[in-house]
């Protein structure tokens, strides 16, 4: 199974709305310091949690599965 154009096109709308908001995410990283050892990685990795999340809903939603190639 491979990812459906809609399904495609929300995610690259989500990775485009994160990038957009990326330096609010960089403050959120810089409020954990000294806990974090890198402020970008820690953005990052919101970012990253966020967008797959998003993907996941996104199947939720629709009552699918996504495989390992998506």
């Amino acid at each position: 199974m491979t990812i459906s154009k809609e399904n495609k096109m929300f995610i690259d709308s989500l990775i485009d709305y994160y990038i957009s908001e990326s330096e609010s995410y960089r403050q959120i990283a810089e409020n954990f310091v000294p806990e974090v050892e890198s402020i970008p990685d820690t953005a990052f990795g919101i970012i990253t949690g966020c967008v797959y999340s998003g993907f996941l809903q996104a199947y939720q939603n629709q009552q699918l599965t996504p495989g390992l190639e998506d």
